[in-house]
């Protein structure tokens, strides 16, 4: 393992999942950070705008995952994909695809969902 390089095994996400369900009310069932959605953005659109604009609760399952997923090589982003696929690819594509995250961001003032001043 080189330095600064994770490995997020089992019992780490084991225990980022418990943490969220500790706090979780009994009979909701749990969350994806992706679940938080707007009409006419897709999930990972969403998701997205929701990391980019700090719409999470800094105590919340999604925060911990993007701890998580954000410190993360390919390898363990591809193991973050098995139960995240939404979350992992709007990350890649926020950093991989050039131009998506304009396209985006002008999507979402159009629909009203981000004021015009957050260009």
């Amino acid at each position: 393992m080189r330095p600064g390089e994770h490995i997020f095994n089992g019992a780490f996400l084991h225990r980022l999942k418990a943490e969220a369900v500790s706090k979780a009310q009994k009979g909701k069932p749990e969350m994806k950070p992706s679940d938080l959605t707007y009409a006419g953005l897709t999930a990972e659109e969403s998701f997205v705008v929701n990391w980019q604009f700090r719409r999470f609760d800094l105590q919340d399952f999604a925060s911990a995952f993007l701890k998580a997923a954000l410190a993360a090589d390919d390898e363990n982003l591809d193991r973050l994909a098995l139960g995240f696929p939404v979350e992992v690819i709007a990350i890649r594509r926020y950093w991989h695809e050039v131009g998506w995250w304009d396209g985006v961001l002008k999507k979402a003032i159009q629909l009203g969902v981000l004021p015009e001043r957050s260009q």
